[in-house]
């Protein structure tokens, strides 16, 4: 693994590694979708996560350890680590990004195997104790 929190060039580099060029619409959405399950998500620092190829990450937030979430699918936690939240949150706006693009008629099989990959590779991390993927699962169920 390897960590992006430079917050700069270095970051966005590593960010378009994996994202290409809809990082920034992707990067977005994953706010969004933290705002949106954690009523104490205020925005804030991210830092970004890569497998040590660069083709695989995900974005967590660094301001507090953990966030409590109520997700629209009823999945609660009063206290989902920041790692495995950014995780889901990215998960969750990967989905979302794959079923608009669908949507329009595009080929959407390297996105989907992108999300499937990274979905993969986040349940490995958990099996690593590097991840909460219990609450991941919750939170994108």
């Amino acid at each position: 693994m390897k960590l992006h929190d430079d917050l700069g060039a270095k970051q966005l580099a590593a960010e378009t590694a994996v994202f290409h060029n809809l990082t920034l619409l992707l990067q977005r959405s994953v706010f969004g979708t933290a705002d949106a399950n954690s009523a104490e998500y205020n925005g804030g620092s991210w830092a970004f996560l890569t497998n040590d190829e660069r083709t695989l990450g995900f974005w967590y937030p660094l301001d507090q350890p953990t966030y409590p979430v109520s997700c629209q699918n009823y999945y609660e936690d009063p206290a989902m680590p920041a790692k495995s939240f950014g995780a889901a949150c990215t998960l969750v706006a990967l989905n979302g990004l794959l079923w608009n693009i669908h949507a329009t008629g595009q080929n959407v099989d390297g996105l989907s195997d992108l999300f499937h990959a990274l979905r993969n590779w986040i349940f490995d991390l958990g099996e690593q104790g590097e991840l909460d993927t219990a609450s991941v699962a919750g939170f994108i169920d």
